[in-house]
C-alpha cells in the first residue's frame, strides 16, 4: 500500500495521498473483520531490465476478497474440547482482523480474549510473553519462528502441548511440542515427519474422538496394571 500512488476507478486514474492509502488500509481491515481473506491488487509497467527488487509506484486496482468457509460442526467441536479441559490456541499466517472474526465463530477467542499479531510478539520478551498467555488465545500474522516460541513458552507454563498443522511452516513447531499432529491426507511431508500422529481426516471432531479414544485407553490401561499390581502383591504376600 505504501508504494500505491494512483488508483483506477471507472477506467481513469487518480492520485492517491495519505489519506487514501489508509482508507484502503481500512478497507482491507473491514473485509477482514468480516472473515474473508483479502489480497490486494496493483500493477506498474516497468522496461525489461527494471531490477525487481526495487518495488516501483503502482496502480491500485481493487480488493479481491475470498472465505475459506467454517464447518458447521467446529464451533462444537470446540466446545467438546473445553468441556474436555483442552485450552485451544489458533496460530495463524491470517491478517488479525481475519483471525478474529474467525475465532469468534468457532469459539476459540472467549470473552476478554485478545489477538496478538506477530509484529506485537516479536517486541515481547519470554517473561512479557508468560504473562500474557493468560488472556491471549490467537495469534495472527505469525512465522514458524515465533509458533515454536508460542509452543515453548506453554510448556514453560507447564503445559502438555499439542500441535496441530498441515503445512511446512507448521513442522518445527510440531516435532517441539509433547504431540505433534499432522492433518489431512494433503499435509506435507515436512509436516508428517515432524508428527508424532498423523491424522487423514481435516474435521476437528476427529480430534475430539481421538482424545475420547486415548482417555478410554488409559484408564483401561491403567485399571489393569492396578488389578495385576494388587493381584500380585497378593500373591506375594500370602507366599511369604
Amino acid at each position: 500500500i505504501g508504494k500505491v500512488t494512483k488508483q483506477r476507478k471507472g477506467g481513469q486514474e487518480h492520485d492517491v495521498d495519505d489519506a487514501g492509502r489508509v482508507a484502503l488500509l481500512e478497507r482491507a481491515k473491514e473485509l477482514g473483520g468480516a472473515g474473508l481473506r483479502v489480497l490486494g491488487v496493483a500493477e506498474a509497467r516497468v522496461a525489461v531490465d527494471h531490477d525487481l527488487e526495487q518495488l516501483p509506484d503502482l496502480v491500485f486496482r481493487g480488493f479481491v476478497a475470498f472465505r475459506d468457509p467454517v464447518r458447521p460442526t467446529s464451533a462444537q467441536a470446540v466446545s467438546d474440547l473445553h468441556d474436555a479441559g483442552v485450552v485451544t490456541f489458533m496460530l495463524t499466517g491470517d491478517h488479525p482482523s481475519t483471525a478474529e472474526s474467525v475465532a469468534r465463530e468457532v469459539g476459540v477467542l472467549p470473552p476478554g480474549g485478545i489477538v496478538m499479531s506477530g509484529n506485537a510478539l516479536a517486541l515481547f520478551s519470554d517473561e512479557e510473553l508468560d504473562a500474557h498467555l493468560r488472556r491471549v488465545r490467537v495469534f495472527a500474522r505469525v512465522t514458524p519462528a515465533q509458533k515454536v516460541r508460542i509452543v515453548r513458552a506453554l510448556q514453560r507454563a507447564g503445559k502438555v502441548v499439542a500441535m496441530v498443522g498441515d503445512g511446512a511452516n507448521d513442522a518445527p513447531a510440531i516435532r517441539l511440542a509433547n504431540v505433534g499432529i499432522a492433518v489431512g491426507r494433503r499435509s506435507t511431508a515436512a509436516a508428517r515427519a515432524a508428527a508424532d500422529v498423523v491424522v487423514t481426516d481435516v474435521r476437528i471432531e476427529t480430534l475430539v474422538h481421538a482424545i475420547v479414544e486415548g482417555r478410554a485407553m488409559w484408564a483401561s490401561v491403567r485399571d489393569a496394571v492396578s488389578i495385576l499390581v494388587g493381584g500380585n502383591l497378593g500373591e506375594i504376600g500370602f507366599t511369604l
